[in-house]
Parts: structure tokens; C-alpha cells; sequence
């Protein structure tokens, strides 16, 4: 009977030696009720990775994920191969269309500096949002998914589906990804006020049918975390890895890597060394080419800047060129971000061709607009240049028609912006001005409703006619008003060219100038 206990005894010293080899300091955290918890989830501070931990609710025996600011969703279910696991998103507070975590953390917030993220595998339901998210990237539209999802899933009572979308609070839909939506999902009270997450989400099957959860994945596990020599084996150290946690791990020792799927330490052998010796030299050959692309750049950039810096200058110059009327005031870019509220989205008040107009403040509280154009477009900054270099000629040298020919205009100009700036110089009035009536904001149509009832002679400025003013200088506002109405047209084909338009402003200069030429048109 010795000779088989000693058998026996020598083979569990065996497998105990093999499975300490490989399995040495990776402690697997116990169960936590139905489910198992894999390397690297941990439960408690003596199993599994500190840094991948979950809580295991000692009464219930249920598994949370402990989000940021308090927020804390039940775990559904943990892949460990695919290192994923599902959580539920947050209950309803009764009686509305509001999340606890709204109210608690504002929503599922993710910290940064762990090996948790939300996958792409999720579609979001933003519930109860803003009507102000309707100007958001986001699919916000009648279309979207979420009203789908409200109305036939089942999931969600006919008065909180209401509450959930409605004309005046949208739903939104998104599929997260990137930053910042790989670790939060927001909720605010100027925003959304509750979520929800389908999984794989698939329009061909009925919404009854969709898979409600949040999936977050986990990152690949690093050595594992050590107190002493004694919880690593004899191919590691128990080092320090440096960083703000102070921890140590079980760091590999010479010739040997760390390979994360078996969790141990193997011998590298020649093999590998040429195939690491391989990839040192192509790191770096890769360091000095990315090191001369990089000087190159600088060079160039410099360069570049030095052009810009140049470019500056000169249109600062061309700006205070007052010309007999008044110089542009001259603006940081800084400021511009500050009046506009960062260029919001909420701010614009339209298009052009040539860039958008922003709703803005000064510092001193004055109520302004601000035209921005299209990044690395020279054609649109050149535009509003000789935009602003029109408006500082005032009412003086507005019927000059070469000097539109020296700013540039062609075929090609935006032609409804120029006729914006026809009606500034022939009312005096800003393109929007915040002090009128509701509809008369803007200024074309301000205008046009001046003349649909005929008071046309009330819009013009006062400075450019006397109390009797001559028929040369009547018929030559009244061609120069239906020139920049014409510019204002709806439809684009139905506006003048450039060139119609320089013809035009000609004609006008011969009224001025030419009396024989009002005679010719006063005969039918």
C-alpha cells in the first residue's frame, strides 16, 4: 500500500507544481450567485486585477458594475473569451420619463483611466431630450428608431412613451464610438433625461424582439498584481510598475514575455529574438523617418506661418483702408468665440454660400452678427473681405461699378450675399439687427415688405435724398433697390450674374450722369 501512496502523493505535488506554474498569482475571484467571475474581474482586493473590479452584493448575491459618481447597473451577463460583459441600464423614476441615474450621476459615466468601454455594439435610445438636440448630429427625426422602440417593444407604458417623445421633447438615436461616447452616455436636464441600450440591434426583427443591455468590454489584462516574491513564480519579479496607484507585478525576467492568454511567463526563444531584433530595427528605422517627417512638417508649417502672418497684414491693411468712409474695426478670434458662445450651433441664425452667420454679444452687451467663413477656403474669406471692404465705402462710392470690379466680384461670387450688402449701403440698416420688429429682423425681408406696401422710399436712406429729390436720383434708387432685390431671389437660377450685375450698376451711373437717359425711359 506505500508504493501507491507515494505514487498518488508525488502526482498531486506534480499537477500542483504545473498548475502553480501557470496559474501562479492569476486568482480567480469565487462565484458571486449565479455567475462566475473570470481573470481579470475582481470581487475583493485578494482575487483577480484591482484595476477590472465589480461588486458582489453580499445579500443578494447579485453582481454590479460601479460606474462614476455614484451610479451603480447590475451585471446581465460576462463573456470571458470575448471580454465583454452586459449590464442593465438604470430604472424608470416612477411616474416619468426620467432615469435614477439622471438624478444620481447624470447619466453613465466611465472612468477614463480603467480597462472598461462602451462597445459600438449598442444603439442608444436618448429619451425625453431637449428640443434644442433637433440641430445635433444626432438622429433626432420622426424616423428614429426610438419612437419604434417606445411605441412597440412593450418595454415602455403608453403615458411614459408619451413623456419619452413628443413634439416639443424628441427622442435621439446614436451608436456609440470614439470619444467621448466610448465612456459616457450624458443625461441633464438640458439635454436627455434617460436612456436606453439595444444590443446588436436588428431592424428586421419586430422591436419586441430586441435585446435590451449595455455592453462594455474590457481591455487585455496586464501581468498580474503582486504584494511579495512569494506571489509570483520563479520566471518573474515582483516589481514596482511605477504610476500613481504605486503597484506592483509579477514583470517577466530576461528571455522570457508575458502571454496574457496563457496568464504566465514563457521562455522566448531564438526564434523570437530574431523576430524581436526584427521589429527593434524596424522601430527604429520608423523613429528617424517620423523624426524627419516631423522636421519637415515644422519646416514647412513654418514656413506657412510666416505666409499666413503676411497674408494678415495685408488684409488688416486692406480692412482700415477707409476710402472717404469708415475703417473696419478689427476683432480677435477670441472674442468672436466668446460672443458666439464658441460658434454654437444653437447661435446660427442661417447659411450662405460662403459661410454661416452666428447670433452674437460683444462684451459691452451690444447684439451683433457674425459671419464666419468656410475653414481652408480662401474664396470665402477673400468674400466677406471685400464684403466688409463694401460696407466701409458707406453711401459714398456705392454706384461705382469699377469698384466692384477691384473687389473681385465674377460669375462665380455669391450673389445673394452681395445683394444682403446692395440693401445695407441703399438702407443704412445692419443685415440683421435685433432692434426691429420680429419680422423685420432680416433685412431683405424687411425690405421687401417695405415695398410690397409701397412705402419702398421709407427703407431708403435718408442721407441719400433730400425732401425734394430729382427724378435722376429717384428712378436711379428705384433700378438700384430692384437690382438688389433681384440678388435676393428664391431660387438661384433666377438671380442675376455678376456680370448682369456690373451691366446694371453701368446703367445706373449713365442715369446719374446722362439726364437724356431718364428721358429715354420716361417714353414708352
Amino acid at each position: 500500500m506505500k508504493i501507491p501512496t507515494l505514487f498518488l502523493f508525488g502526482s498531486y505535488l506534480f499537477f500542483l507544481l504545473f498548475f502553480s506554474h501557470f496559474c501562479y498569482s492569476q486568482k480567480t475571484c469565487p462565484r458571486c450567485g449565479s455567475f462566475e467571475v473570470p481573470y481579470p474581474l475582481s470581487t475583493n482586493p485578494n482575487c483577480g486585477d484591482l484595476d477590472y473590479a465589480l461588486r458582489c452584493d453580499s445579500h443578494s448575491k447579485k453582481l454590479y458594475f460601479d460606474a462614476l459618481n455614484g451610479s451603480s447597473y447590475p451585471i446581465l451577463k460576462i463573456n470571458a473569451s470575448s471580454q465583454r460583459l452586459v449590464i442593465l441600464p438604470s430604472p424608470w423614476v416612477a411616474g416619468s420619463c426620467v432615469t435614477q441615474d439622471m438624478l444620481v450621476s447624470e447619466g453613465l459615466w466611465l472612468n477614463q483611466s480603467l480597462p472598461f468601454n462602451i462597445t459600438s455594439s449598442n444603439t442608444i435610445f436618448l429619451l425625453n431630450c431637449s428640443p434644442r438636440l433637433l440641430v445635433s448630429p444626432l438622429n433626432c427625426t420622426p424616423s428614429s428608431l426610438c419612437h419604434h422602440y417606445l411605441a412597440n417593444s412593450g418595454r415602455v407604458d403608453g403615458e411614459r412613451a408619451f413623456q419619452c417623445a413628443s413634439v416639443l421633447d424628441p427622442c435621439c438615436t446614436f451608436i456609440p464610438g470614439g470619444m467621448p461616447s466610448a465612456y459616457k452616455i450624458r443625461l441633464h436636464n438640458s439635454g436627455c433625461r434617460a436612456f436606453r441600450s439595444i444590443l446588436h440591434l436588428d431592424v428586421e426583427k419586430p422591436p419586441n424582439q430586441w435585446e435590451e443591455g449595455l455592453e462594455i468590454q474590457w481591455a487585455t489584462p496586464p501581468e498580474p498584481i503582486c504584494r511579495t516574491q512569494s506571489d509570483c513564480t520563479g520566471e518573474s519579479d515582483c516589481l514596482p510598475t511605477g504610476g500613481s496607484n504605486n503597484r506592483s507585478r509579477c514583470l517577466c525576467r530576461m528571455s522570457y514575455y508575458w502571454d496574457h492568454n496563457l496568464g504566465t511567463c514563457l521562455r522566448t526563444n531564438k526564434k523570437s529574438l530574431v523576430r524581436l531584433s526584427i521589429k527593434l530595427s524596424v522601430c527604429l528605422v520608423s523613429f528617424f523617418v517620423l523624426a524627419a517627417v516631423i522636421a519637415f512638417i515644422t519646416v514647412r508649417k513654418s514656413k506657412t506661418f510666416s505666409k499666413q502672418e503676411k497674408l494678415y497684414k495685408e488684409r488688416e491693411e486692406k480692412l482700415n483702408l477707409s476710402h472717404g468712409g469708415r475703417p473696419a474695426r478689427m476683432f480677435h478670434l477670441k472674442e468672436m468665440k466668446k460672443a458666439t458662445n464658441e460658434f454654437s450651433k444653437d447661435r446660427v441664425l442661417g447659411s450662405g454660400g460662403f459661410g454661416e452667420v452666428y447670433k452674437g454679444e460683444l462684451q459691452d452687451g451690444t447684439v451683433v452678427a457674425v459671419k464666419s467663413a468656410k475653414v481652408g477656403n480662401l474664396k470665402s474669406t477673400e468674400q466677406i473681405l471685400n464684403e466688409v471692404g463694401i460696407l466701409s465705402q458707406g453711401t459714398l462710392g456705392y454706384l461705382d461699378p469699377e469698384y466692384y470690379r477691384n473687389y473681385q466680384l465674377t460669375d462665380k461670387s455669391d450673389v445673394y450675399s452681395f445683394g444682403v450688402v446692395l440693401l445695407e449701403l441703399l438702407t443704412s440698416k445692419k443685415a440683421i439687427d435685433f432692434t426691429r420688429d420680429e419680422d423685420g429682423v432680416n433685412l431683405a425681408i424687411y425690405v421687401i415688405q417695405q415695398v410690397q406696401n409701397g412705402a419702398c422710399i421709407d427703407a431708403i436712406d435718408k442721407q441719400l435724398i433730400s425732401d425734394n429729390p430729382s427724378s435722376k436720383i429717384l428712378i436711379s434708387l428705384k433700378h438700384f433697390m430692384e437690382l438688389a432685390l433681384s440678388c435676393l431671389r428664391e431660387k438661384k437660377v433666377e438671380r442675376p450674374c455678376m456680370k448682369d450685375v456690373l451691366q446694371e450698376l453701368e446703367y445706373i451711373t449713365q442715369i446719374l450722369d446722362n439726364p437724356e437717359t431718364i428721358a429715354e425711359e420716361g417714353n414708352p
